[in-house]
This record gives structure tokens, sequence and C-alpha cells, in this order.
């Protein structure tokens, strides 16, 4: 080999060491970049529900979203840099809707805080979205009642829990405590239904649901619950959820009294 030679060879080496480290230098410069609040003004903004299974599985907290802009201010890609799985995927859907003055970095970043405030927006579910500016999202999604789950999992099969009590209620009057979220976690899909209540004192308890008659991967339903006693005393009755998961229905004993003539 020629002395020629080997010089070519070490200069392409040190050349391709060069445009590597700044290369890297430059990316490593991207990703420590700072987005200034100056720098941030929205001009486009989308509401957004609170996620469904993030709902149900009482997941609350922040989620820092960081996205990248167009020449026009266009988010042309979103990444998240904090929050909870079952938040996070809802918030980069949204943030890649939003737009914003176009500014010289190209970026920008969005901060949502998801809450559920419990009892705090009276007796039905209440949606919330809230803009503050420069960059903040506030969702909730508040309801009176408490909630409980059932998952269907491939990992576990759980009812949580296997009894509800409803306490007291004036008889003649409704009340509802209580919504079961299922979550299919599968990867196929499973038949749901019918949802039933029965057992000696079922017209005490009633239900609404949108599940059935399948749920597909990373899908999720609800079953609300309401109290209506009847009589006074102790009344019982039994939620039957029937699923091509289990062998044979799911089942939910269901408990209240009722006060009052």
């Amino acid at each position: 080999m020629t002395k020629t030679r080997i010089v070519q060879m070490i200069s392409i080496t040190l050349l391709a060491f060069l445009l590597g480290r700044g290369f890297i230098s430059a990316q490593e410069g991207k990703q420590d970049q700072r987005v200034n609040d100056n720098d941030i003004t929205v001009i486009y903004f989308e509401e957004m529900k609170y996620p469904g299974l993030a709902f149900v599985a009482s997941r609350q907290g922040v989620v820092v979203v960081r996205v990248n802009l167009d020449g026009e201010g266009n988010v042309v890609s979103a990444e998240a840099i904090s929050g909870d799985d079952l938040l996070v995927r809802d918030a980069l859907s949204n943030a890649r809707k939003w737009r914003f003055r176009p500014n010289s970095s190209k970026t920008a970043s969005i901060i949502y805080e998801f809450r559920i405030p419990d009892g705090a927006c009276g007796d039905t579910m209440n949606q919330l979205f809230v803009f503050r500016a420069p960059n903040m999202a506030l969702v909730e999604l508040c309801r009176k009642l408490s909630r409980s789950t059932i998952y269907y999992s491939n990992r576990s099969y759980s009812v949580i829990p296997s009894s509800l009590t409803f306490g007291e209620l004036e008889v003649g009057t409704e009340d509802g405590n209580t919504t079961l979220g299922l979550n299919n976690d599968l990867k196929k899909d499973i038949r749901v239904g019918p949802v039933t209540i029965t057992g000696r004192n079922a017209a005490d308890f009633h239900m609404t649901t949108d599940c059935g008659p399948r749920l597909a991967p990373g899908e999720h339903c609800t079953v609300t619950l309401y109290f209506a006693p009847k009589a006074p005393g102790t009344r019982r009755a039994t939620l039957n959820i029937n699923n091509s998961y289990a062998n044979g229905p799911q089942t939910v004993a269901l408990t209240g009294t009722g006060t009052g003539n």
C-alpha cells in the first residue's frame, strides 16, 4: 500500500469521525434545546375528551408533549416527554391537530393536565376542556359515581369487587353509585353480553350499558348500576356479565337497604 493511499484512508476516517461527532452534537443540541414560553403562541387548538381507558382505571396526571413545527406552524411530529401511558396516546393524537405561530426553533410544547374530581360535578358525568395560555390544556371528566373495574386481560381475569353495597336509600327514590368498566387487553375480540340483573329483588336494581356484542382489542365499555328500593329492608340481586373469555357469566352480588315505609 502506497504512502499516498494510507494518507487518503486516514483522511477519510478522520473526516467521517468529525462529521459523525458533528451530527451527534447537533442531535444532542436539538434534544436539549429549551422551548421558551415566550416563543409559543397557539393559533388553533382542538378540544379532546378524557381517555376512556384512563378514566376507567382512574389514571390522572400531567402529560408533557413536545411538537416539531413546519414553516407555517403546523405540527409535523409529536413526542411525549413524560406522562402515564394510558393518557399519552390520546394526548399525542390531540397535539398533532394544534397550530402555532411559526418560531425560529420550529418547536413548541403542550402541557396537558388530566383530572378526575370525584363528586365535584353533580349527579351526572361532565366533560371539561380548558385552554390556558400559552400552552396548557386542562382535561377533566368528573362523575358523582364511585368506580369499580372489571378487566379482561391476557395476564389474568379479575372482578373488582365481587360484591357491591349501595347503602341505605329511602323507598321510592333512586341513586347510582357504581360504574363497572370492562377493558379488553387481549389481542382478539371478546363477545360480551347479555348483561343482566337477576335475583329475588332484581326489580330494585337497574342498569345502563354500552357493552356488546363485541369488545375489540384495546377497547372498553361500561355498566352503570342504580339502586331504587321498592320496599324497606335489605334488597339483594346479582349482576351477570356473560362473555366468551370466562367459563360462565361473571357475577357481582348487589346489596342495598330500603328505608321508610
